[in-house]
């Protein structure tokens, strides 16, 4: 089942072994696992694949391909609808600044500097950050730019486990 495109490289769900049997071998280069998918898939217990076709090859040994997911809910001029996921080639050492700038959302992200968030394999990135990231083949990038509207969810696993210990804690006393 196909759920995205972008450039010949798609993101692809294998849901059984008929499904991949469909498929051509040939012209597959190679399938790169998801293995940090996106919430919707964890829900669903669906795995993610990116499916590199034979004809693409990696563009430089110095990039390294990610699954996106974009939520714009701010005017914008970066995508037409609210919701993108998409593979894309991103440097193999990058940082948030820099990382947002290749996605084409630097400015927007500026403008909206309080409601612009970024996770990395369901991991927030907090918005002051600018350490060097290393990635790697099949990373997982969501990035959300709006209003989130309710900042007592948990937005990561790691916040998830601390807000998880905080109420425990205040359930016990």
């Amino acid at each position: 089942m196909l759920t995205s495109t972008m450039a010949c490289i798609t993101c692809i769900i294998l849901v059984n072994s008929k499904d991949a049997s469909a498929l051509d071998r040939r012209q597959i280069l190679r399938l790169q696992a998801v293995p940090h998918r996106p919430p919707d898939y964890i829900q669903m217990n669906l795995h993610c694949l990116i499916l590199q076709k034979a004809t693409e090859f990696r563009p430089s040994p110095y990039e390294k391909l990610a699954l996106i997911d974009m939520e714009l809910h701010v005017a914008n001029d970066v995508q037409p609808t609210q919701f993108r996921r998409f593979p894309r080639w991103l440097p193999y050492i990058t940082n948030r600044p820099s990382l947002l700038r290749a996605l084409g959302l630097a400015d927007l992200c500026l403008q909206h500097s309080d409601q612009c968030h970024l996770w990395r394999n369901n991991v927030a990135i907090d918005e002051q950050e600018t350490t060097p990231l290393h990635l790697a083949d099949g990373d997982y990038f969501k990035i959300f730019i709006g209003e989130i509207d309710h900042p007592e969810v948990c937005l990561s696993d790691v916040e998830s486990k601390r807000c998880k210990h905080i109420t425990m804690d205040f359930r016990g006393q």
